[in-house]
């Protein structure tokens, strides 16, 4: 699959997610986010990086159906640098903020984030004021 189509599915399996969680659909939601996971990791072994800002959405979006564990925060963490290249990917930092705000910041997982950490709280700061 070419990269620009995947990065299409991509999207269109985010925008079902955000749908199915509108109307309520937690389920559906989850699954659509988990299908964009999937889909934009596809690729990465045929050259191929992520499109980091649908990955970021799609990670948040787990979170917003119940996926609490630091490694989807941290995922999406990791994620900060390449998405914000991406306008649209300012929109999801107060969303990002949150996550954050969840994190066990001392925990060992997260000190190999430190300084993708430190990026994202500054994007933040800077998405709020």
């Amino acid at each position: 699959m070419a990269s620009g189509e995947r990065d299409a599915l991509v999207r269109v399996a985010v925008r079902a997610g955000e749908a199915c969680l509108a109307l309520g659909r937690t389920d559906g939601a989850r699954d659509a986010f988990e299908r964009a996971i999937d889909l934009a990791r596809g690729g990465e072994d045929e050259g191929f990086p992520p499109p980091a800002p649908e990955l970021l959405r799609s990670l948040l979006g787990l979170r917003r159906v119940g996926r609490q564990e630091d490694a989807v925060v941290l995922g999406a963490v990791s994620l900060v640098r390449e998405a914000l290249l991406d306008s649209e990917a300012w929109w999801d930092l107060p969303d990002l903020a949150e996550a954050i705000g969840t994190l066990d910041v001392a925990a060992p997982a997260a000190a190999a984030f430190a300084a993708d950490l430190e990026l994202a709280l500054r994007a933040c700061e800077q998405r709020v004021r």
